[in-house]
């Protein structure tokens, strides 16, 4: 259950998070930076204000666990920009021959490292906010990514396309746009390892051939 927890709130805090970053507002007065940390806040208000509810957390337990829950995700939400560039930054380079092998697999390396890193600053929300929770609120809280992904469906079966709002209807599309996103990415991650690992394949025989 503690590898379950960790790995389901972290994709909440990224999926959830690109979900409603998906459906933000034209830039307001001030510039892009100040648009972006007004989003920022506004998804992350929103999320706790869910997770609040689906746990019933007590005010107690409320002003202990939300500073843990904010240190986690804003430390989150700044490790996946630098993990987003990072796959930009490898796919840009992948098709270049000028780029070794070796320094690809550093690029990789980086990404393995941002993932523990990412996983680390889980590891340390579960420790603290385990020992403020019943059983049963840590069990929502295990549950809580599938639990909200319900939530959506449902409002939206209830209500119906034609007496939807127009961001309600943005949301469900972003959900499925970024579960495919998802996917495409998990994809490009698999052809580009496996690139790296036919590269030295090839590197490997062509010194094998050079000794012999």
């Amino acid at each position: 259950m503690r590898r379950y927890f960790t790995t389901g709130f972290f994709i909440v805090l990224c999926t959830v998070f690109q979900v409603i970053q998906a459906l933000a507002q034209p830039p307001i007065p001030g510039g892009q930076d100040m648009g972006d940390r007004e989003r920022h806040e506004k998804i992350r208000e929103m999320i706790k204000e869910r997770l609040v509810n689906f746990l019933e957390l007590s005010s107690d337990q409320k002003a202990q666990i939300l500073p843990f829950f904010q240190e986690s995700f804003d430390t989150t939400s700044k490790l996946r920009s630098v993990r987003r560039e990072k796959v930009r930054e490898i796919s840009d380079k992948i098709m270049d021959n000028a780029v070794t092998v070796n320094e690809l697999e550093k690029h990789v390396n980086d990404l393995d490292s941002i993932d523990r890193e990412m996983e680390k600053t889980q590891e340390t929300f579960l420790k603290k906010s385990r020992k403020l929770l019943n059983d049963r609120q840590y069990i929502k809280l295990v549950i809580f990514q599938d639990w909200l992904k319900l939530d959506l469906m449902e409002k939206r079966d209830r209500s119906g396309d034609t007496e939807r709002s127009q961001p309600q209807v943005d949301v469900e599309r972003s959900i499925h746009a970024l579960e495919r996103s998802n996917e495409d990415l998990k994809r490009s991650m698999g052809d580009i390892q496996q690139t790296l690992r036919d590269i030295q394949q090839t590197v490997r025989d062509i010194q094998s051939s050079v000794r012999k």
